[in-house]
């Protein structure tokens, strides 16, 4: 590469050996007669010491989306090739994270709904102190009984007496059931209350067993118990809860 700075040396040398040659021969150097136009231009066109450099490295730097190949020809690998195979590899992460979460939800078991409660007995019991009814709908908060229920209750109710309240029912189907927590004056669940219709006709509350055991002492066990059914037939289908649950 030629360089402003070099050529500009050589134009000096060149005419200080021209003046040198016609003072050896006893005539002075016509400068006028010297083309300095090429020196002119030279001259002008010097770009500096800094210039210089940079010079240096845009010329033989190669071009950043440029490769080269065994037989020494440039190769393009940048531009709109590399923004797509970017793209490629993105969406073929999303794609793996997308199996690999629809394969976890086809490992993964539905959930089981809780087994309907038992008609009475120890195993009523221990299935209330499992706490199966507590996926049901449920009254925001204990609060003060309106009936002989030792103080502050909590109803819950499952999905067929929930839908029949909904409704405004007159009479309730076979499997519905509520499940009332007993609190005494505290607040932790000191008993349970519980009524589950057994058969579609309510035969003046024989079709509903009865359960209601608070602080280790048991008072209904039993269909049709008159304990229950005397305050509950003023229900309706023996049942006082208001919908929708508050």
């Amino acid at each position: 590469m030629r360089r402003p700075g070099r050529t500009i040396g050589w134009s000096l040398a060149l005419v200080g050996a021209m003046a040198a040659c016609e003072a050896d021969q006893g005539r002075p150097l016509d400068l006028d007669a010297l083309d300095a136009k090429t020196f002119d231009v030279e001259v002008a066109a010097d770009p500096g010491p800094a210039d210089d450099a940079s010079d240096d490295v845009a010329t033989d730097a190669p071009a950043p989306a440029d490769t080269v190949t065994d037989d020494g020809a440039p190769q393009d690998v940048g531009g709109d090739d590399g923004a797509d195979a970017a793209a490629d590899v993105a969406d073929a992460v999303t794609d793996t994270v997308d199996a690999d979460a629809a394969d976890a939800q086809d490992v993964a078991p539905d959930a089981e709904p809780p087994p309907p409660p038992p008609q009475g007995g120890a195993a009523l019991q221990a299935w209330l102190e499992a706490g199966h009814y507590l996926s049901w709908a449920a009254e925001s908060a204990p609060h003060a009984s309106t009936g002989p229920h030792f103080g502050k209750v909590r109803t819950f109710v499952n999905a067929p007496l929930e839908a029949s309240l909904a409704a405004g029912a007159a009479a309730h189907p076979a499997g519905a059931a509520a499940v009332k927590e007993l609190y005494g004056s505290g607040d932790t669940v000191a008993g349970w209350a519980v009524a589950v219709k057994l058969q579609a006709a309510s035969a003046l509350g024989e079709g509903w067993h009865w359960y209601e055991r608070y602080q280790g002492s048991t008072y209904a066990d039993a269909a049709g118990a008159g304990l229950c059914t005397g305050c509950h037939s003023a229900g309706k289908d023996f049942i006082l809860t208001p919908s929708p649950l508050k």
